[in-house]
């Protein structure tokens, strides 16, 4: 029904009236003598005058407060001042500045560990992101600001962060997802006993059964929220709850039932004096009149809810009394008052236009700061993987001097043990000499002596090697994608990585540049440390084609990549360096949903619509010592939603393994993928690596295994 159009709007207008403290705040502002004091209680202030919509004054309190703030090196004053004052900028649709207000208070409370004030900026930086529709970068701050929380163990900041990244599923219309988070959020607050907190969970629960026509789930949904509320004597959740379950029945057209539960929240707002939400009840219930024909009634109550609306200088709630008032008065053929009516509705329209257009002057301004803050922090990326690059070297220099120093003591240890032998087999000739034995016995025995301290010495060079080791593989696991970058670029995915020793020839690779997105799977010439010094040479030879040379299409990638190997490792046409990598690279189009992908001695799996696709990539490697003319193949493939992309090294299907020993092959893997294409991807992920852990049982690793899942 048209008359609901406007009842999500409920929840934000009635939820959160709080009793005005700027009376007793002004009086902390005028009399302490503590210039602290009296700078947070500005900024309080600014928070109450802007929950007021007094902006100009909120602002003044907000910006006497960050001065003082900062003259008194308070930092915890000086970030709450910077995140009331953002709050304000928010509220007028200055979205670039409360953006730089938001994002000093959060490096501010980053620096000094403030966990609640950096829970607070994620959750206020995610807010405005979502009211401007940009949802990848609003998640984002939800994800950060909740792990946050669960660093600290805050419980209730958790079920707040999963609460908020349901509702942008939810504005994304990705049901599914946005109920297990609201779901995973109630059941905490559930513990808490936190009963408000309940209500409007089950409540936003409800609207998403409604926006899919689940209207019985939805209304079981809205009458537990309403059990809850009615326990703990909310007057103000029990009317949000009665307001949302005359919207099932109107759905239904179930008149009588709506208009119950519609006069019942009148008579609520009425004794509480919430005017606001009596403007909205007001045009709903005459809605529901006017589509009953009852005119008389329904004029009564438009006029009410207008004019309501005009005294709470709701532009939105008088927009739409007026639209309705339009409609009332073309029905019973009134066209004086239909025109009338008709001209204020335009009037607020164009209000309403006019704050759109702040809105988006707004995002395209908070956007253009967001690209320069993405540049700034790729400029830190480079710097960083320069000095990745840099200790690659060292450690690469650092153990190999290591196994010189292992190579000489190993043959100094044999050639005392043959002197050893030699003389035992003299002391056996002469054993009728005394004098001469005891000799013998005692140049023995100082060899023997220094042999035990040669074999320490050896020992003790053995683990500083296995200490380097170590630490190579800590540099290597840096130079991999971390999780949190990982999961932004590809939300959706799985990775399967297990080396066969501590560090691995095996590595996936992930960046992004515009709207696209790079991601690979490399696997180099050996494993162990052979194979993780070509990964980091693969790894920086990606990043120079891709993030210094600017290429975007895969075969040009693997075509520089292929070079830049081939002369870091002079690999001229006499040599004998065979050292070299295969590798599979898509680059994904997130606008176009197009993959471009090439592949040198690897394939890629395409699973669309339950058919499973093998595309093949060129037979000759990367590096490798080969010095043909390359040139590679790109395939070009368009996505669909819900598609499947599958990147490994031949690891896996050479992997030994079941009863008798064979092969898992290519066929297998082949099999798994359309077998549990119904689960989802990280499901999905779980099962193939209890999978392979049974598959292999006590068959010995022979290589580095890894397996990249994305779906689109």
């Amino acid at each position: 029904m048209r008359s609901l159009v406007l009842a999500c709007l409920l929840w934000c207008c009635v939820w959160g009236l709080y009793a005005s403290k700027t009376d007793s705040l002004q009086k902390v502002i005028a009399t302490t003598q503590v210039d602290t004091v009296r700078a947070r209680a500005q900024c309080r202030l600014c928070n109450e005058l802007e929950e007021q919509s007094d902006f100009k004054t909120a602002r003044s309190y907000g910006m006497q407060g960050l001065t003082a703030s900062e003259k008194g090196l308070d930092a915890y004053g000086t970030a709450i001042c910077l995140l009331a004052v953002a709050t304000v900028e928010t509220s007028e649709y200055q979205y670039s500045k409360a953006l730089r207000y938001y994002r000093k208070s959060l490096r501010l409370a980053q620096e000094h560990n403030y966990r609640r004030l950096i829970s607070k900026n994620y959750q206020s930086i995610g807010s405005l992101y979502m009211e401007q529709g940009n949802y990848p970068q609003a998640l984002w701050h939800f994800q950060q600001g909740l792990k946050n929380e669960q660093q600290s163990k805050n419980h209730k900041g958790i079920a707040d962060f999963l609460f908020s990244i349901g509702n942008i599923y939810a504005e994304m219309e990705q049901n599914k997802i946005a109920l297990d988070y609201m779901q995973r959020s109630l059941e905490i607050v559930r513990q808490l006993n936190l009963p408000v907190d309940v209500s409007k969970r089950l409540n936003n629960i409800g609207s998403i059964y409604v926006s899919e026509k689940k209207y019985n789930q939805a209304l079981a949904n809205y009458q537990k929220s309403l059990q809850v509320m009615q326990a703990a004597g909310d007057q103000r959740g029990i009317a949000i709850s009665l307001e949302n379950i005359a919207i099932v029945y109107g759905h239904w057209d179930q008149y009588e039932q709506t208009l119950k539960y519609q006069l019942e929240t009148i008579a609520i707002k009425e004794r509480l004096g919430d005017k606001k939400g009596l403007s909205l009840s007001y045009l709903n219930i005459g809605s529901t009149y006017l589509d009953k024909k009852d005119f008389l009634t329904a004029k009564k109550y438009f006029e009410k809810g207008f004019t309501l609306a005009q005294e709470s200088k709701h532009l939105y709630y008088t927009r739409f009394g007026a639209e309705r008032l339009v409609e009332l008065y073309d029905s019973i053929g009134d066209r004086v008052q239909a025109l009338r009516y008709l001209k204020l509705h335009k009037r607020y329209s164009d209000s309403l236009n006019n704050q759109a257009k702040a809105k988006e002057i707004g995002r395209l301004e908070a956007q253009f700061l967001y690209d320069q803050d993405l540049e700034a922090r790729r400029k830190e990326q480079f710097q960083a993987d320069t000095r990745r690059t840099q200790w690659s070297y060292m450690l690469i220099g650092g153990v190999g001097v290591a196994l010189l120093l292992t190579g000489f003591m190993y043959l100094r240890y044999r050639s005392k043990t043959k002197t050893n032998h030699l003389l035992s087999e003299k002391s056996n000739l002469i054993g009728t000499q005394t004098a001469e034995l005891a000799n013998a016995y005692e140049e023995l025995n100082a060899t023997l002596n220094q042999a035990q301290a040669q074999k320490e010495t050896i020992l003790q060079k053995t683990i500083k090697i296995e200490d380097s080791i170590r630490y190579a593989y800590r540099i290597q696991t840096a130079i991999l994608p971390d999780d949190a970058y990982l999961k932004n670029l590809l939300p959706q995915h799985f990775i399967f990585y297990q080396p066969k020793d501590i560090v691995s020839g095996d590595f996936y690779w992930v960046t992004e540049r515009e709207s696209l997105i790079f991601f690979c799977v490399a696997d180099c010439t050996g494993h162990g440390v052979p194979g993780a010094f070509m990964s980091v040479v693969g790894n920086n030879a990606l990043h120079h084609a891709v993030n210094e040379m600017g290429l975007t299409e895969p075969d040009s990638i693997l075509y520089e990549t292929d070079r830049k190997i081939r002369s870091m490792l002079h690999q001229e046409k006499d040599s004998e360096s065979k050292d070299g990598m295969d590798i599979a690279l898509c680059v994904w189009n997130k606008k176009e949903n197009r993959l471009h992908f090439a592949g040198a001695g690897r394939p890629l799996y395409h699973l669309s619509n339950g058919i499973l696709n093998e595309i093949k990539g060129d037979k000759f490697p990367i590096g490798g010592g080969q010095h043909e003319n390359k040139s590679f193949t790109a395939h070009r493939l368009s996505l669909q939603k819900g598609d499947r992309l599958y990147l490994f090294s031949d690891g896996i299907t050479d992997q030994f393994g079941g009863s008798p020993k064979k092969k898992f092959t290519p066929k297998r893997l082949q099999e798994f993928i359309i077998q549990h294409q119904s689960l989802g991807i990280e499901a999905q992920g779980n099962r193939f690596r209890e999978m392979m852990k049974e598959w292999m049982q006590s068959h010995v690793q022979l290589d580095d295994l890894t397996l990249l899942a994305v779906e689109v």
